[in-house]
């Protein structure tokens, strides 16, 4: 997959969200939010930007843990 423009501004909010920390802590529906999106979109694009290589995501709760991948960065 190669990433849109959808994808891209997903990753560049969340490097933002993540202030430059290693790791993020965040829910859908807060993603969604800060995307202009729903959750069900927002959940989508992490499903996607994970499954391309740009970010890795775990579960943490309520929330998900995402690290954006080495190649995430470079895409933004």
């Amino acid at each position: 997959m190669h990433p849109n423009t959808q994808h891209i501004l997903t990753l560049a909010h969340l490097l933002e969200f993540g202030k430059g920390r290693a790791s993020i802590e965040i829910t859908t529906t807060e993603l969604g939010s800060t995307i202009n999106r729903s959750q069900q979109s927002a959940s989508k694009y992490l499903v996607e930007l994970e499954k391309a290589g740009l970010l890795e995501r775990t579960k943490a709760g309520q929330k998900f843990r995402i690290i954006i991948t080495d190649r995430g960065v470079d895409e933004v």
